[in-house]
């Protein structure tokens, strides 16, 4: 896919705050600031309850949400197409599918090979599928709650 170097530079981001040396790197230093701090009189730039640091980690944590709600934004995105089209090639292979029955259903008239075509199974599989029909059932079975029973027709 092509993505912006915007995209590039994010993922590449995440990928390094997600890291296990990021958290080391990140307790390191925060040990080290929090020792510097409560040394000496002297040598304190940021002491007791370390303000400094805690403005500094609030504005990494701000970034990095940004950072991973763009990233969670486009992998939506992604996803999306990839829905679109997997019903696109799920409609093909259903019309496919019922002409292959129909002259399933021609060949068995053909000869005299009925009581397999005349099941109302088969009935029901070579009829031409209405999508509208069908998004309309979908939408009902996920709104009724109950996502596991089948869509009947």
């Amino acid at each position: 896919m092509n993505r912006s170097v915007a995209e590039r530079v994010g993922d590449r981001i995440i990928e390094v705050a997600g890291s296990g040396l990021s958290v080391l790197v990140h307790v390191l230093f925060f040990g080290a600031w929090i020792i510097a701090n409560s040394a000496e009189e002297r040598v304190r730039f940021d002491p007791f309850p370390f303000s400094l640091l805690t403005s500094i980690v609030s504005l990494e944590a701000i970034i990095l949400t940004l950072f991973v709600l763009a990233n969670q934004k486009r992998q939506m995105r992604e996803a999306d197409k990839r829905a679109h089209l997997d019903l696109q090639v799920n409609l093909l292979s259903e019309q496919e599918m019922t002409i292959l029955l129909r002259m399933l259903r021609e060949l068995c008239i053909n000869f005299d090979l009925t009581e397999t075509i005349q099941s109302r199974a088969f009935q029901e599989l070579i009829k031409k599928t209405d999508v509208a029909d069908l998004a309309d059932r979908v939408e009902q079975t996920l709104n009724s709650g109950d996502a596991t029973r089948p869509i009947s027709g």
